[in-house]
């Protein structure tokens, strides 16, 4: 009973992490600590959601490094369709695993920049 206790204090000392978009189970929970319920889901709010989150950039640098690479990968090759599939999904995966430090670059030049003209 004392280890449950003693996560639940903890839980609550941590700063919120968990977000809610357009009211679900956890918006308005204790942990999480932000109300969402409030907060219209719009056009602009999403477009500053992706342009502001890593995911996004990473997301966008496995596409592109799938893009340029994956013909001179599959190029005379005797792959089937499948197996095309397969290395390009590959490629992207690995563009989007290496590009986690300039994602997180960019998104806090972003973020920097929103909030130098905000002011």
């Amino acid at each position: 009973m004392q280890r449950s206790a003693d996560l639940t204090r903890y839980a609550h000392d941590r700063p919120a992490s968990i977000v809610s978009i357009g009211g679900g189970a956890l918006a308005n929970h204790p942990i999480a600590g932000i109300d969402m319920t409030k907060r219209r889901l719009s056009a602009s709010y999403f477009f500053f959601y992706l342009l502001l989150s890593e995911d996004t950039w990473r997301i966008l640098a496995g596409l592109l490094a799938a893009v340029m690479i994956g013909p001179l990968v599959t190029q005379a090759r005797n792959l089937s369709p499948g197996g095309e599939v397969m290395v390009w999904l590959m490629i992207l995966a690995i563009g989007w695993s290496i590009s986690g430090w300039p994602a997180r670059k960019i998104t806090t030049a972003l973020q920097r920049a929103i909030k130098k003209a905000a002011n």
